[in-house]
């Protein structure tokens, strides 16, 4: 099952959650697409399900969550913590929490890179549980 993807391209009409870049992913309906001669990526065009507000951006900007459930009230972060605790970065977004602890798993052991790479050296990763916005 996936959870997270970025190849992933929602129908017009279609209900689902999607992040912007590592931002935490809300609830949109797909409305539309388009191209505009002013960015190199097709334009996806929704309406924001929490505010009701119609938005476009760039298809590439966004990951999509198919298979998260609609009535989901929490999300799981994957978050890396830097060695001396100056920062948090968001690594990824998961609706299944077995999903997120096997990407934790998976950075922790070095068969995946942070988003980072090399720079994540000496950091630590947690889950954390988000509350869907």
């Amino acid at each position: 099952m996936t959870n997270n993807t970025k190849a992933y391209r929602p129908q017009v009409g279609e209900t689902l959650f999607i992040g912007f870049m590592a931002e935490p992913p809300y609830l949109v309906t797909v409305t539309g697409f388009h191209f505009d001669k002013r960015f190199t990526s097709e334009q996806l065009e929704f309406t924001e399900s929490s505010t009701g507000k119609k938005k476009t951006s760039s298809l590439d900007s966004y990951t999509f969550f198919p298979d998260a459930p609609k009535d989901s009230k929490f999300v799981f972060c994957v978050t890396q913590v830097s060695a001396n605790e100056n920062y948090t970065v968001e690594e990824a977004y998961f609706f299944d929490p077995q999903n997120a602890f096997d990407h934790l798993e998976a950075l922790e052991s070095g068969a995946l890179k942070s988003r980072f790479g090399d720079d994540a050296q000496g950091c630590s990763f947690h889950v954390q549980v988000e509350k869907v916005s």
